[in-house]
C-alpha cells in the first residue's frame, strides 16, 4: 500500500523537474499554471512547457486546456491580473459555516 501512497509526491517531484528553470510556470500535480506580463512572453512559456512535455513523452488533453485566460479558477479561488480572490462559492461556504461554541465540539469536527 505504500507504493500508491506516494505515487503522487512522485508524480508532482517528476513533473517540476521536467518543467523547472521555466519561468512563471507552477505545478499542482496534473495542473499547470502559466503567467507572462504580455502574450509574447505567455507564448514563448507555452511552447518551452509543450516542448518538454512533448519531449518526456506527456501527452496534454487540449479540451481541459485554457490558453491567454483573463482569470482562471483554482482550488476555491479566482486568480487575475488583479490578485487572487476566493469565488462566490467559497464565501459563501465560509459565510454559512457554523460556529462552535465549545471547544469541545470545535475539537469533535476536526479530531
Amino acid at each position: 500500500m505504500y507504493g500508491t501512497a506516494r505515487a503522487p509526491a512522485i508524480w508532482q517531484r517528476e513533473f517540476e523537474n521536467i518543467l523547472k528553470d521555466t519561468q512563471g510556470v507552477s505545478v499542482f500535480l496534473d495542473d499547470i499554471k502559466m503567467t507572462g506580463p504580455d502574450d509574447n512572453t505567455h507564448l514563448k512559456r507555452l511552447e518551452e512547457v509543450l516542448g518538454r512535455l512533448t519531449n518526456h513523452n506527456i501527452r496534454v488533453n487540449y479540451d481541459k486546456c485554457q490558453f491567454f485566460a483573463e482569470q482562471i479558477e483554482y482550488c476555491g479561488y479566482i486568480i487575475d491580473k488583479f490578485g487572487i480572490h476566493k469565488t462566490k462559492e467559497k464565501m459563501d461556504a465560509i459565510q454559512n459555516a457554523k460556529v462552535f461554541l465549545t471547544k469541545r465540539k470545535s475539537e469533535h469536527l476536526w479530531g
